[in-house]
């Protein structure tokens, strides 16, 4: 718990002869701060913070703290690992100050897949085909009840049931050699309705 930044105001205020009540309303603070810290004069003469017992912060400390903060600024795509070694501090220390002190999130940049002009002229040639066949064989159902999967250069449209999504694959045994194969609804699958 933070120590009351009045302390030295309501040591004088108290030696002067004034209630805990008064010194309250003069200060504008909670009564029981100022009874706590008069409960402390009391006891020990003075107002003065007490040193606290168990092991002081060694490493989190405000200065490290703020050169975290300003690598951060000066560079956000640094990476813990990488700011720990640098500093000669234990990486999840350095994810406890980002974290907890400074409140940022840390994440790692993932990579999209790159699209060469070939695979964007595939990608738009297959959707194209896809349109069509639902156009054409479709028109009446609902296109967002098919998912499309594309495995090794085949895709496929797969009607799916109720919440579960998984592929109905057609009997025939077709290798594919890049085409685009569409499986419609099997025969039975009204039934489920």
């Amino acid at each position: 718990m933070k120590s009351s930044p009045h302390r030295p105001s309501i040591e004088l205020l108290f030696k002067r002869g004034l209630g805990s009540a008064e010194i309250a309303r003069r200060l504008q603070i909670s009564s029981s701060t100022v009874r706590n810290v008069v409960a402390a004069i009391k006891k020990r003469g003075d107002a003065s913070e007490v040193k606290k017992s168990g092991r002081p912060r060694s490493v989190n400390t405000r200065n490290t703290r703020a050169i975290i903060k300003k690598r951060i600024i000066r560079n956000d795509g640094l990476s813990l690992n990488r700011m720990a070694s640098q500093l000669g501090i234990a990486r999840s220390t350095v994810q406890s100050i980002v974290k907890n002190d400074l409140k940022l999130k840390s994440y790692k940049l993932r990579r999209g897949q790159y699209l060469s002009d070939k695979s964007k002229a595939m990608r738009l040639e297959k959707c194209r085909k896809l349109l069509q066949h639902f156009q054409k064989n479709h028109s009446k159902k609902n296109v967002n009840n098919y998912r499309i999967r594309a495995d090794r250069g085949e895709t496929t449209a797969a009607r799916h049931e109720r919440s579960d999504w998984f592929s109905r694959r057609s009997n025939k045994k077709e290798k594919s050699n890049g085409k685009l194969i569409i499986v419609g609804p099997p025969k039975w699958s009204n039934a489920l309705r």
